[in-house]
């Protein structure tokens, strides 16, 4: 079980500063320790760029409630992903076909470099190793890997349908795209080859421009340009479904990009041998305060 980090930091003050008046609340409180609580709810966010205003904006993907963070700088950017081992924010922006960060707290963006093709309709994400992938779906189609340091893209392949929306999950590279043989649908990509394999119709969607990303849980989501509307799709039968609709008031907006980061802060439920050591200091308090007592 996963209890929340305020509730264990307030019971090891409390031990440690001897601000537990009696063995009644000290074992309520290692009750509460050892399991007897419940999870921190996770607060799901998520980050794209609205095309309209080129403004880094966050997203509530349960209400579909988005808040401006600040201008990017940048005419066009469209690919959006987290570094997992970081946390910063990468972003490709086919105006200047270059590989950006961008600021969570601001929004703008800072240069990494050039990614030496010419992009359009492009898609970035990181694997679970670290490695940076970029697809484009106009202009140098294809996939590609990226120096995340330097920026420079190495072309691949674009033997396969174009992806412009890519994400990563258990190692595996899905993508999004308007080139299939009927309705827009996903697809995998090989990340050798290029070779993509078609999943299934997103379900009668219209894509045009968006953004994909997985949740912690394995959930896929995306957001179309026009459709104001944040998907989860399946990727046994890559079925779109609909839920919140995106709120921009008072303004419009179109999102590209997607970048979702889980916010749920916990700590796991103590070892064994952990909830021994706890049992001890119980006996130990125990004892204590019958001495104090007599």
């Amino acid at each position: 079980m996963l209890l929340t980090q305020e509730l264990t930091n307030n019971f090891l003050y409390q031990f440690r500063t001897h601000q537990v008046k009696n063995i009644k609340s000290l074992l309520l409180s290692t009750c509460l320790l050892l399991g007897i609580a419940t999870p921190a709810q996770a607060t799901l966010l998520a980050y794209a760029i609205d095309t309209v205003s080129d403004q880094l904006l966050q997203i509530d993907l349960t209400t579909g409630t988005t808040t401006v963070i600040g201008d990017t700088g940048f005419a066009d950017i469209e690919g959006l992903s987290f570094q997992r081992s970081t946390g910063i924010l990468f972003g490709l922006d086919d105006a200047s076909d270059q590989l950006i960060t961008l600021n969570l707290n601001t929004g703008v963006g800072t240069v990494v470099g050039s990614l030496g093709f010419n992009f359009s309709d492009a898609g970035l994400a990181f694997d679970e190793n670290g490695n940076l992938y970029a697809s484009g779906d106009l202009g140098n189609s294809g996939l590609y890997s990226v120096n995340f340091l330097t920026g420079a893209a190495s072309f691949i392949s674009n033997s396969g349908d174009d992806s412009f929306d890519i994400a990563f999950f258990n190692g595996a590279l899905y993508g999004v795209s308007d080139d299939c043989d009927s309705d827009d649908c996903l697809q995998t990509v090989n990340t050798l080859t290029g070779d993509t394999t078609f999943v299934g119709s997103l379900g009668g969607i219209n894509v045009d421009e968006g953004g994909l990303d997985f949740d912690n849980q394995g959930n896929l989501w995306f957001v179309e340009k026009n459709e104001n509307t944040i998907f989860q799709i399946n990727i046994l039968t890559g079925l779109a479904t609909a839920g919140a609709n995106i709120d921009c008031r008072p303004n419009n907006c179109q999102l590209e990009g997607l970048a979702i980061i889980d916010t749920t802060r916990t700590v796991t439920v103590p070892e064994p041998s952990t909830i021994a050591i706890f049992s001890l200091a119980l006996l130990g308090f125990s004892f204590s305060q019958r001495r104090k007592s007599s």
